[in-house]
Parts: structure tokens; C-alpha cells; sequence
């Protein structure tokens, strides 16, 4: 018998899932609560309305265009049940249902909703406590209820299948004046970012039950703020933080609802990411609701965004490519300056141009942190300094030193404990930290409130013991905690040293060694140049296995740096130090892949300067290491990675003998049992280099040989799409040599495998390219050689690609070029049928909505080449006016240079037609139009051959009465 009350909660639910609006309102936390408002106005209130939009929210999110099936049919079913049994539901989806129906003037008039139409919402004023409710897991709710003694048999049912979830980090920050500029206080409204939100949009959306994506740029450019923003839209539906504990037990996680899990910073905790990475990825089929795990970071440069797609378990789970936000936007900085301008009663200038100039030339990103300290220094009349990247943000430190703290009694001692809990990212009571002579004491600062409140500090309650927890957090953000600590740890200028940074130093890398090698790994990317990094790079006095991998790990990174900057002699003075750092007795195993990799390292920079002795020494201590009875899959990969770096090197450097040798290397390690796929990827790149340096030497055999052996990699199990790639890019440079060579029938072998590449599943979207490429010159080609009927079928491929729902733009545009060269190839004999369709072929590629603006000139030249045919016939003018008329139209609607030339020759040769036509006026006008239109090119070489052409055919014209 039909459930006539499921079907209607099941009816009601898809009506609300409709409306895109309300499915944005029922997912954002703080709009949330203006719909909880509002439903509490129409009567339906009490505390069980929180769980009941909560429950809602995710099905209507789930049933949704975008929802892409959050959760599996089976958590769906068990969800509606609940709807079903409670009466308190029922109503809010009656209510609902209700304001779906209304109009805009009416929701309007709603007072509670008015900002919340004008998508305008102020996220520092927003209720923490409606928010920290909303952003709970359901689990809570349902204990909330149990607690209550109201709770059905159903409700246990649901409580019982929900597990343990791993905690979050409380994001929220006061926005006080002291932490104004902290993202978490979102004191500064958040405005722009709509194509990452998008993208962040489709990463959530995403069919995978499991996937994670790494979103990365420059401190100070807004990676948290966006990471945080995009949890609160969809706090709601998913439940959606901060990761806090890595050690959570994820191999049994059960989530309880689509959940997004955010890592702001991978260095701490690569190895725990990569675990738990390849945790969820395993048991993906075992998730009943979809698990988002989004990754900030400085740099995928460095080894830790690069190892977790190295592995294949992290690999396949991984979105898309690292995400780069790093591009300026003028328009995140206005709304940055008028909200300064603004809370301080500033006029707001007519145009913003100035002010960011002077913004670009502090920070050529105009990062947003930038943008903020400038518009708050100008709009309080304090920004006439000039100021560049490190004078704003000390100007910045300055003024709170002298403003806030010192009116309080901090002192310097006072300053050189902010300065170690910055480098170790808080200090507190609880963890029994060391503090060192030099800096105050806990007990001192305690009593001192002033101090206390001004150095940002706060006393939190352990929620299992109830005991007070003093905290002195680092100074924030980032950017200027970091120059903080540069800067009062540096040398003093009189002196020539500084009485606190070794007794600071130790302090740190006895209480906090992770944190401290952090820390000064992220003052390697931002401030490398300064004169404090460098003597702050300082070994401690006390070593043991866990600091001297994590003092290794930091040196791979600075030889990287030292490197980019062309520091040889720093390079070298580091990877002895590392060599030292192996040979201790206390050294742990791992250090030998930190060697590695600082090997490897050494091996780019010299071979870049194109010092390849030096770079081959390094190479002989990499094979060694590679050949240790304990070496593992990681120093084989540094291994590649230096054989693939060298071939390029002696590549560029014209030795190709010693490239092929370093290939034989390349070759063994890719035939190794349990290989790393990244060294099959190395060994596919280096043929695909080769290939083309084997051709350019007419070394034909050699390239056909290592083509060979590309073939047999593209066939093993489990290809990466990456090595799809290089195959194909391999197998398009060989096609253009044999065309180039008249060697076409071994052309159409090589382009038979190009074709079955692009039908593989494993193809990356780039192999259509190459494939359209590939049909573009073979199809040049058997024109050339008056071979219509194969350029036809290869014409026929390319369409076909061409009309993929995912094209390139770039293959669009081969097929239009395409056509333009089939239109000239049957024009010449005469196919004017064949012609014509070409053409309008080529009419609507150019109208297509998403077409490329360069499809408009190949239309235009295949108007003017079509003219030229018409006009040798001789058979009147009808249609020569027509094409004419299409390129007058085309030069209107697109105003491009190369588009109004081939229009201006069009009229050169109306004036022609027109005297075929023996109509002399005409002729006479449209030469004098021409001759006037040329001189806007005079240098242009297609119009001088029309205009000499044009202008010897009229030299007979009589002139004009």
C-alpha cells in the first residue's frame, strides 16, 4: 500500500529543492538564520526548528541541480524517515513550502529578510551562536534531544548508525580593533571571488563520494578567508570546518552528513594528510554521505602538495590541479578601501586609480591583507609614507606597539615571549612549556591585566576540567608575525647582536620543533631576503631523531630557495650541513630521502647553469643512495626526477650521446617491480624531449626506437592520463616530420594511434587538441597534394571534435581553419557546390555563443578567398555582393585590425566586379573607397598585393565624369 505522507514529504522536498534561492538560503549559516526568524514569526518555534532546518537543509541541498547526491540513497531513505515521524518537521516544510510561493515584494516585506535579498550579508555581525549551533553535527542535535527525555524509537534508530566525527577548529574571532585585519574576526566585509567560488562549487558538487583539492597562493592573498566563507555557505547542508585533529581515527569514519573538511596549512602534518587521504579514498564506497576535503597552502612547489599526487591512492582521489589564487583583483581592493574609507567618515574618492597604484606598486599581486593595511593607513590620514611591501606592514607593527601596547606597560621582555609564541603558534599554561630567562613569565604577565589584554592574550576553559588555560597566541596574521620576530630577532645595529634570539631559538626547538621548523619554512617564502632569516636558520644545541629530519626537511627547502635566487655557494655550504646532519649517530632513517631530495635539488640548479660536472657529482651520490639495501620508492622517485632534469639539461647543452645514456638509467628504474607511477611519467617525458631533439638531428631511427618504447608504457595497466599526454604529443611531432618529409603513409600509422589515444578513458582532455591538430596537417597536407577525397575524411574527424560537448576552443578554431583551406583547395577547381557548404559551415561556427573571436576572421578570409573565386568566373556580381556584404558586417561587428583588412581588400576587388559588370561609377567608387581605406595600413603586406593587383587591372578605367 502507497505512503501517501511519505510521497507528499518526498513531493515537497523536490519543490523546495527548485528554488535556487531558497536552496542558498537553507545552506549559507548566517542566512540560515534569517529563514529560522522568519519561521519563528509565522509560529513555528522552539528549540527542535534548528535540527528541523538542519535535517531539511541537507535533503534539500541533496535533491537539488547542484546537490550532485551528497548523500547515498540509503542515508536519503533513513533522513526522510525522521521527516516522516516528527510533527515539528512537518510544519517547517509546510512553512517552507509556503515561502517558496511568495512573491519578491512579499518576502520584501518580510524585515528579516530584507538583506538577505540583496545577498548582502555582514558575516563579523553575525549571531556566533545561532552560527556554532548550525555548524554543530547532527549527532549533537540528537543528543541535544535525548537529554531532553523527547526522544522516539526513531530517533535512536538514526543516533545508532551515526559515529564519531572528527573535531573542528572554532573559527570565530572577535573583531575587535587588535584583531581586525585576523580573517577569522571577518571584521572586513568579503566581497569578489565569484570564478573561485564557482570552481569551489563544482569540487563540492562533484560526483565523487570522496575527493579533495588544493586551493594554494602567497600568504596574505586570502585562502583562509575564502576557505572560511565557503564553509559558512554551505555550513547548513554539509557540516563544514577547520580539521583540529589529524589523529582522529578516519580508517572506520562513518560521516553523518556530507561534510567538508578544510586543512589550512599541509607542512605540520604532510604525513598524516597523505594517511588520511588514502583512508577515505580506500573506503569511498563505503561513505554514505560525500566527504570534501579542501586543502590551503603557500606553495605547490615544495615536496608536500607534490607527494600527495605523486602517490596513486591520493592521485586518483584529487579535483583538478592545485587551484592558484594569486591573480590581482582591483575590485576586492576597492571594496577593502571604501570599507576603511567609510568607518573612518572619509569622503570616498571618485576613482580608486591612485590609491592602487600605489597598492600595485607595495604588492604586484595586490593581495588583499595589503590592500587592507594601506586603505586603514590612508583613510586615517597616516599613509602618506612611501611606503613597499616590508616598510607597510613595519609601519603596521610600529603603530601597534606604540598605540596599543607600550600605553599598557608591555615590555621588551614582554615583546620576546610574543615573539616565541609566534614562532611556535601559541603558547599556553597547558602544555608545559619551557620558557627561557629572557622572556616574562606566566605568572608575571597573569597578574599584570593590562599587559595581559594588550598582548592579545585570553583565558580559556578546559571543557573536560573546567581548569582556566592562560593562552598568548602568536601575533596574526601571518605576514606580520613573521616580519615581527625577523625583525626583534635580528642583529642589533650598534651591537652586532642580539641578547635574545639563541635562548629564544632553543626554547623553541625543545617545546615546539614542528612549529618552529614551520615557521621558519613559511619566513623561507615570504621573506627570504631579509636580513634576520638567515641568522635565524641557527641549529639547535639539542638534537634528536624528530628535530634533525625536520632540520633536514627545512634544509631541502632553503637549497631550493638559495637555489632559485642562483646562490651556489650558500647551496653548497647547506647540503653539507645536511651531509653532516647524516652521518650523526642519532640521524634517523628518514633522513636518507631528505638527502635525496636535497640531491636532487642540486642536480636542477647546476644543470640549469648548465655546470653539468658539478651537477653529475651530485647524480653519482643519488645513484648510491638509490642502491642502499634500505631505500624506498621515494629516493627511487628523486632518482628519476634527477635523470628526467639532467636529459633536459644535456638536452638544451647539444650532448645528446650523454642524454641517451642517462635515458638507459630513466629506462632500468621504470622496469623496476613496483615502480612509482611518477617514474613512468618521468621516463615517458623524457622520450617525448628526446623525440623531438632525435628529429631536429635527422636521428630518425633513434626517435622511432624510443617511440617504441613509448607505445609499450601507454599499454601498461592503470596508464596516468599524464602519460596519454606526453604519447601523444610524441606521436603529433613525429606526423608533422613525415608530412614535412612526404612520408605519409608512416604519417597515417602514427596519426591511426592518435586516434585510438583520444578514444581512451584514461585520455586527458589536451589529447583532442593534439588529435585536432594532427588532422589539421595531414589535411593541409593531401590538399596540397590534390588529394580532396582523404582531406574530406580527415575534415569529417575533425567536426566530429569539433562538436564534443568539451572542445577546446582551439579545436573549434582548427576546424573552421580547416574549412577555409577546403574552400580554396575546391575553389581552385571549380567545386563551388562543395564550396558553399564548406561555408556555411564556417557561418555557424562563427555564430556559436562560445565560438573564439579568431573563428570571425577565418570566416571573413574564407569571404574574401571566395570573392577572388567568384570574380574569375565572371558571372555577374550577385553573389560577390553577398560575400561583400558579409565582410562589411563581420569588420561592424568585430572591429579587428586583421578583420578589416580582409573587408578593405574585399572592396578592392568590388571595384573589380564592378567593372566586369562594365558598371564604371561603381568601380570608380569602391577604388576611391579602397585607395582611402589603405592608407589606415600602409605597411601591410596582404594589402599592397590586392592594391598592386587592383590597381594594374584598373589602369584603363577612364576617369569619372
Amino acid at each position: 500500500m502507497p505512503d501517501n505522507n511519505l510521497d507528499k514529504i518526498e513531493a515537497q522536498l523536490q519543490s523546495l529543492a527548485e528554488s535556487d534561492d531558497l536552496v542558498k538560503w537553507l545552506s549559507d549559516v548566517d542566512l540560515s538564520k534569517y529563514v529560522i526568524d522568519w519561521l519563528e514569526a509565522e509560529g513555528v518555534s522552539g528549540w527542535k526548528v534548528k535540527l528541523a532546518v538542519k535535517i531539511v537543509s541537507l535533503l534539500v541541498v541533496n535533491a537539488g541541480k547542484y546537490g550532485g547526491s551528497a548523500i547515498t540513497e540509503i542515508a536519503r531513505e533513513r533522513f526522510v524517515g525522521f521527516l516522516k515521524k516528527s510533527e515539528k518537521v512537518k510544519a517547517v516544510l509546510e512553512k517552507l513550502e509556503d515561502l517558496r510561493k511568495m512573491t519578491n515584494q512579499q518576502i520584501a516585506a518580510q524585515e528579516g529578510l530584507k538583506e538577505l535579498l540583496k545577498g548582502n550579508i555582514d558575516r563579523a555581525s553575525g549571531n556566533i551562536e545561532h552560527r556554532e549551533s548550525l555548524s554543530l553535527d547532527i549527532q549533537a542535535h540528537l543528543e541535544e534531544l535525548d537529554r531532553l527525555h523527547d526522544i522516539g524509537s526513531e530517533l535512536e534508530a538514526l543516533k545508532a548508525q551515526l559515529s564519531e566525527q572528527p573535531e573542528f577548529v572554532n573559527p570565530n574571532t572577535t573583531g575587535t580593533e587588535i584583531n581586525k585585519f585576523v580573517y577569522r574576526s571577518q571584521y572586513i566585509p568579503f566581497a569578489g571571488r565569484e570564478k573561485e567560488i564557482d570552481f569551489l562549487e563544482s569540487f563540492l558538487n562533484s560526483k565523487r563520494m570522496f575527493s579533495w583539492q588544493a586551493l594554494i597562493g602567497p600568504g596574505g592573498v586570502g585562502k583562509s578567508r575564502l576557505g572560511l566563507e565557503f564553509c559558512l555557505q554551505h555550513g547548513v547542508g554539509f557540516r563544514s570546518g577547520v580539521l583540529d585533529d589529524f589523529d582522529f581515527s578516519f580508517k572506520k569514519w562513518q560521516p553523518c552528513q556530507p561534510t567538508l573538511l578544510v586543512v589550512d596549512y599541509t607542512s605540520k602534518e604532510r604525513d598524516k594528510l597523505q594517511s588520511i587521504i588514502k583512508f577515505l579514498t580506500n573506503r569511498e564506497t563505503k561513505h554514505e554521505c560525500k566527504i570534501r576535503l579542501l586543502i590551503l597552502d603557500r606553495d605547490s612547489s615544495d615536496h608536500q602538495l607534490n607527494s600527495l599526487s605523486e602517490h596513486r591512492h591520493t592521485r586518483d582521489s584529487r579535483f583538478k590541479e592545485p587551484y592558484l589564487l594569486k591573480q590581482p583583483d582591483p575590485a576586492i581592493a576597492k571594496s577593502i578601501f571604501e570599507f576603511f574609507f567609510e568607518k573612518e567618515n572619509q569622503a570616498i574618492p571618485a576613482s580608486w586609480d591612485e590609491l592602487l597604484k600605489r597598492l600595485e606598486s607595495i604588492d604586484a599581486d595586490m593581495r588583499p591583507l595589503f590592500a587592507a593595511y594601506l586603505g586603514s593607513a590612508v583613510a586615517k590620514g597616516e599613509g602618506d609614507r612611501h611606503f613597499n611591501r616590508e616598510s607597510l606592514l613595519q609601519d603596521v607593527i610600529r603603530r601597534e606597539i606604540e598605540d596599543m601596547m607600550e600605553p599598557c606597560g608591555v615590555t621588551e621582555k614582554d615583546l620576546a615571549l610574543l615573539a616565541l609564541a609566534t614562532m611556535v603558534g601559541g603558547i599556553s599554561t597547558e602544555n608545559n612549556f619551557t620558557l627561557p630567562e629572557c622572556v616574562t613569565s606566566f605568572q608575571e604577565l597573569i597578574h599584570a591585566k593590562n599587559r595581559f589584554k594588550a598582548l592579545n592574550c585570553r583565558v580559556v576553559e578546559d571543557p573536560e576540567t573546567s581548569q582556566k588555560i592562560q593562552v598568548i597566541p602568536p601575533w596574526e596574521p601571518d605576514l606580520v608575525g613573521e616580519l615581527f620576530v625577523l625583525d626583534f630577532l635580528k642583529d642589533d645595529v650598534d651591537t652586532g647582536v642580539n641578547r635574545y634570539r639563541r635562548d629564544i631559538l632553543n626554547a623553541a626547538w625543545d617545546g615546539a620543533p614542528k612549529s618552529i621548523a614551520v615557521f621558519l619554512d613559511r619566513c623561507r617564502q615570504d621573506y627570504f631576503d631579509h636580513t634576520g632569516f638567515d641568522v635565524l636558520v641557527m641549529q639547535p644545541q639539542q638534537l634528536n631523531p624528530f628535530s634533525i629530519r625536520l632540520w633536514a626537511m627545512l634544509f631541502v627547502n632553503l637549497i631550493f630557495s638559495y637555489g632559485e635566487a642562483n646562490q651556489f655557494g650558500r647551496i653548497e655550504e647547506l647540503y653539507a650541513d645536511l651531509i653532516k646532519l647524516y652521518l650523526l649517530p642519532e640521524a634517523p632513517p628518514e633522513i636518507v630521502l631528505e638527502h635525496a631530495k636535497a640531491a636532487c635539488n642540486m642536480i636542477k640548479y647546476y644543470g640549469e647553469a648548465a655546470k653539468l660536472d658539478r651537477a653529475e657529482e651530485f647524480y653519482a651520490d643519488l645513484i648510491k643512495l638509490s642502491s642502499m639495501s634500505e631505500a624506498h620508492s621515494e629516493i627511487v622517485l628523486e632518482y628519476g626526477s634527477a635523470a628526467s632534469n639532467l636529459i633536459i639539461c644535456y638536452i638544451n647543452n647539444d650532448q645528446l650521446d650523454r642524454a641517451g645514456e642517462i635515458y638507459v638509467d630513466l629506462v632500468k628504474l621504470s622496469s623496476m617491480p613496483e615502480v612509482p607511477p611518477q617514474i613512468v611519467l618521468f621516463h615517458a617525458n623524457a622520450v617525448s624531449n628526446l623525440i623531438i631533439c632525435y628529429i631536429n638531428n635527422d636521428q630518425l631511427d633513434r626517435a622511432e626506437e624510443i617511440y617504441a618504447d613509448l607505445v609499450k608504457l601507454s599499454s601498461m595497466p592503470e596508464v596516468s592520463p599524464q602519460i596519454v599526454l606526453e604519447y601523444g604529443s610524441a606521436a603529433l611531432n613525429l606526423i608533422i616530420y613525415y608530412i614535412k618529409n612526404d612520408h605519409l603513409d608512416r604519417a597515417e600509422e602514427i596519426y591511426a594511434d592518435l586516434v585510438k589515444l583520444s578514444s581512451m578513458s584514461t585520455a586527458p582532455p589536451q589529447i583532442v587538441l593534439l588529435h585536432a591538430n594532427a588532422d589539421f596537417n595531414l589535411l593541409t597536407s593531401y590538399i596540397n597534394n590534390d588529394r580532396l577525397d582523404r582531406a574530406e575524411e580527415i575534415y569529417a574527424d575533425l567536426v566530429k571534435l569539433s562538436s564534443l560537448l568539451e572542445a577546446p576552443p582551439e579545436v573549434v578554431l582548427g576546424h573552421a581553419k580547416a574549412a577555409v583551406n577546403l574552400i580554396n583547395g575546391y575553389g581552385k577547381g571549380g567545386r563551388f557546390v562543395r564550396v558553399e557548404e564548406l561555408y556555411a559551415d564556417l557561418a555557424k561556427l562563427s555564430s556559436l555563443p562560445e565560438a573564439p573571436p579568431e573563428i570571425a576572421l577565418e570566416y571573413a578570409k574564407a569571404a574574401f578567398n571566395l570573392m577572388i573565386h567568384y570574380f574569375h568566373l565572371k558571372e555577374g556580381q550577385a553573389r560577390e555582393q553577398e560575400l561583400y556584404a558579409n565582410l562589411r558586417d563581420l569588420s561592424s561587428t568585430h572591429a579587428t585590425p586583421e578583420i578589416e583588412i580582409q573587408y578593405i581588400k574585399g572592396t578592392g576587388i568590388m571595384a573589380l566586379v564592378a567593372l566586369n559588370v562594365k558598371d564604371q561609377e561603381s568601380a570608380h567608387q569602391h577604388l576611391s573607397k579602397f585607395r582611402n581605406m589603405c592608407k589606415k595600413y600602409p605597411d601591410n603586406p596582404e594589402l599592397s598585393e590586392v592594391s598592386d593587383y587592383v590597381e594594374s587591372q584598373l589602369k584603363d578605367l577612364p576617369p569619372t565624369s
